[in-house]
Parts: C-alpha cells; structure tokens; sequence
C-alpha cells in the first residue's frame, strides 16, 4: 500500500467538501465537519502546517473514504 502524502489541514478541508461534507461549526483551531447523508461527524484540526500521518490516517477512516480520495 503507497505511503500517505502530506496534506494540510486547508486541503483536507477542501477534499471533504467535495465528498460531500461541510462544515457544522468551528471550536477554536478545529473544524468540526458533518455529512447528512451518513450521519458522520468529523473533527479536523485547523492548523498551519501539514497534518501529523497518524491523524490524518484516522480522518480517512472516521469519513468511510479511500486513500485515493486524499
């Protein structure tokens, strides 16, 4: 399985919106994300540099989503 590619937060953003989810509401530096077709709510952390591999591995496994997509 190909390693996962760097994403910021900005462009994991953008990647979700287009799969369908928006964006429920803000707490401090995290985006709270909801999809109304599945129920599922996401947190992604709204920071300045690229997502840390681990969460954005679990990120792609809480949105039911494939690698490919990100």
């Amino acid at each position: 399985m190909p390693r996962l590619p760097t994403r910021t937060s900005k462009q994991v953003l953008q990647t979700l919106e287009t799969k369908g989810f928006v964006i429920h509401h803000i707490t401090g530096s995290h985006c709270i994300m909801y999809q109304a077709s599945s129920g599922i709510i996401l947190t992604v952390p709204n920071h300045n540099r690229d997502l840390a591999k681990g969460t954005l591995h679990a990120i792609i496994k809480q949105s039911a989503l494939n690698r490919k997509d990100f």
